[in-house]
């Protein structure tokens, strides 16, 4: 691969695009001032342009480990959070609660958000946030074979405690450790099944 490789283009996003998210997001957020990488979907800074060819033609070795999350997610949104978890806007919401009756999470969350909903409501909602229903929706909207097949894997089963057929042996003992050091002295209980 020579060092000008680069299979993508960019393109500036429509002025709508960049009005409706400055409706919803202020000057400051990474959500304004975006490029969309082509051919595809995908959405990120416009600074992301200027590293892009640099990034996709590094030389890699067989031992480079790779965390790699947009700004404000994965890594550090998790300590982002993790700082602010007793913070009266921020609510901790567990999948497996959620998972243990969808209704009543739901009705949590709308009264932390501020929300009164009917019976009605909450129902429809349940139904609709389904994990099959979710998956559905996103592989109609896909634009190609290519995309249909990304969308009908992008969600797991939606089970609690699937994750013991992947994640087993030292592996899951270093976890458990490193959970057991980084909950100690907070009032978080964490049930994996």
């Amino acid at each position: 691969m020579g060092e000008n490789d680069f299979p993508f283009t960019f393109q500036t996003v429509s002025h709508e695009h960049e009005e409706a998210k400055r409706k919803v997001f202020n000057d400051e957020s990474l959500e304004i001032n975006v490029t969309q990488v082509m051919p595809g979907r995908i959405f990120l800074p416009k600074a992301y342009e200027e590293d892009a060819k640099r990034i996709y033609n590094m030389e890699l070795r067989p031992d480079d480990i790779w965390i790699v999350t947009y700004p404000k997610c994965g890594t550090t949104w998790t300590q982002t959070a993790w700082a602010l978890k007793s913070h009266k806007n921020f609510k901790f919401i567990w999948f497996e609660d959620m998972k243990k009756d969808h209704k009543a999470g739901l009705k949590d969350l709308a009264q932390f958000l501020g929300y009164e909903r009917t019976e009605e409501e909450l129902d429809a909602l349940v139904k609709h946030l389904t994990i099959d229903n979710m998956r559905d929706i996103s592989v109609a909207k896909a634009r190609n074979d290519y995309e249909k097949e990304f969308r009908s894997k992008f969600f797991r089963k939606g089970q609690v405690g699937d994750w013991c057929n992947y994640f087993q042996g030292e592996a899951l003992q270093k976890w458990n450790q490193w959970i057991k050091r980084h909950l100690e002295g907070t009032d978080i209980v964490m049930t994996f099944k």
